[in-house]
């Protein structure tokens, strides 16, 4: 996955929907590094790659496919809280 992905709940009850800030890499010794999500709440946390399957459809779950930059996505998150929306 590329930075920005959205990442859609498959329970909302456990996780909202986040955006993928910053994909996992892995170093020469095959250790992972996390990857880094911002929940829709503004919450940032770490991932594993089979994590981010078993909380988010990923791409390879739905028809779509798209990305955004992180300060858009934030920018439209700010302009809906002062329209009232959330």
């Amino acid at each position: 996955m590329i930075r920005g992905t959205r990442l859609s709940t498959r329970d909302g009850r456990k996780i909202g929907n986040a955006i993928l800030l910053k994909p996992a890499l892995y170093d020469s010794g095959g250790l992972i590094q996390y990857n880094l999500i911002k929940t829709d709440f503004g919450n940032t946390a770490k991932f594993t790659d089979g994590e981010l399957k078993e909380f988010f459809w990923t791409e390879e779950n739905i028809t779509y496919r798209y990305s955004t930059s992180v300060k858009e996505w934030m920018l439209n998150k700010i302009k809906l809280l002062f329209k009232g929306i959330i």
